[in-house]
Protein backbone atom coordinates (compact mmCIF):
# COMPACT_ATOMS: atom_id res chain seq x y z
CA UNK A 1 0.00 0.00 0.00
CA UNK A 2 1.49 3.11 -1.00
CA UNK A 3 0.43 6.51 0.59
CA UNK A 4 0.93 10.16 -0.81
CA UNK A 5 0.12 13.53 0.32
CA UNK A 6 -2.75 15.32 -1.62
CA UNK A 7 -0.13 18.24 -2.81
CA UNK A 8 1.96 15.19 -4.70
CA UNK A 9 -1.07 13.71 -5.55
CA UNK A 10 -1.78 16.73 -7.77
CA UNK A 11 1.61 17.13 -9.00
CA UNK A 12 2.14 13.23 -9.74
CA UNK A 13 -0.97 12.45 -11.05
CA UNK A 14 0.82 10.20 -13.89
CA UNK A 15 2.82 8.07 -11.44
CA UNK A 16 -0.61 7.55 -8.94
CA UNK A 17 -3.00 5.87 -12.27
CA UNK A 18 0.17 3.97 -13.22
CA UNK A 19 0.50 2.41 -9.96
CA UNK A 20 -3.66 1.82 -10.11
CA UNK A 21 -2.96 -0.20 -13.11
CA UNK A 22 -0.61 -2.42 -10.94
CA UNK A 23 -3.32 -3.25 -8.95
CA UNK A 24 -0.89 -1.05 -6.02
CA UNK A 25 -3.22 0.79 -3.21
CA UNK A 26 -2.91 3.95 -2.43
CA UNK A 27 -4.11 6.34 0.30
CA UNK A 28 -4.45 9.70 -0.46
CA UNK A 29 -3.51 11.94 2.76
CA UNK A 30 -4.13 15.50 4.34
CA UNK A 31 -1.87 16.46 7.29
CA UNK A 32 -0.56 12.97 7.37
CA UNK A 33 -4.09 11.80 8.07
CA UNK A 34 -5.68 9.08 5.67
CA UNK A 35 -8.64 10.91 3.87
CA UNK A 36 -9.14 8.50 0.41
CA UNK A 37 -8.54 5.12 -0.59
CA UNK A 38 -7.46 3.75 -4.73
CA UNK A 39 -7.57 1.20 -5.64
CA UNK A 40 -7.74 -0.57 -9.25
CA UNK A 41 -11.55 -1.34 -10.56
CA UNK A 42 -11.08 -5.08 -12.72
CA UNK A 43 -13.29 -4.18 -16.03
CA UNK A 44 -16.99 -5.42 -15.33
CA UNK A 45 -16.85 -5.29 -11.67
CA UNK A 46 -17.22 -1.83 -10.47
CA UNK A 47 -21.14 -2.48 -9.58
CA UNK A 48 -20.15 -5.21 -7.33
CA UNK A 49 -17.51 -3.31 -5.63
CA UNK A 50 -19.67 -0.18 -4.65
CA UNK A 51 -22.12 -2.43 -3.53
CA UNK A 52 -19.69 -4.47 -1.34
CA UNK A 53 -17.89 -0.73 -0.16
CA UNK A 54 -21.41 1.03 1.23
CA UNK A 55 -22.61 -2.35 2.69
CA UNK A 56 -19.51 -2.29 5.22
CA UNK A 57 -19.78 1.62 5.15
CA UNK A 58 -23.02 1.02 6.71
CA UNK A 59 -22.40 -1.92 9.12
CA UNK A 60 -18.83 -0.41 10.33
CA UNK A 61 -19.65 3.57 10.78
CA UNK A 62 -21.03 4.70 13.46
Amino acid sequence: MNFISMRDFRTQTTQVWDKLENDEEIVITSNGRPKAFLINIPEGLFDEMLSGIRLYCRQYSH
